[in-house]
């Protein structure tokens, strides 16, 4: 899941480019915040499973001493 919001960012960083090369601002600007978004939602994703990982392998050891 998260190299699909990589791969958008970096797709919508090379249209950013494009535009910025054409002088469309507007698209510029929208096309670097939904980058951004994209990049900060993969990193999230990532952190997540991380984060459940960890908490999986706590509890398992939690149940290896208590059992």
């Amino acid at each position: 899941m998260d190299h699909i919001f990589r791969v958008m960012a970096i797709v919508l960083a090379c249209i950013a480019v494009y535009l910025y090369w054409v002088g469309s601002s507007d698209g510029l600007y929208f096309a670097i915040v939904l980058a951004c978004v994209a990049f900060f939602l993969g990193i999230r994703v990532q952190v997540k499973r991380r984060n459940d990982e960890r908490q999986g392998s706590t509890l398992a050891d939690q149940d290896k001493t208590s059992g």
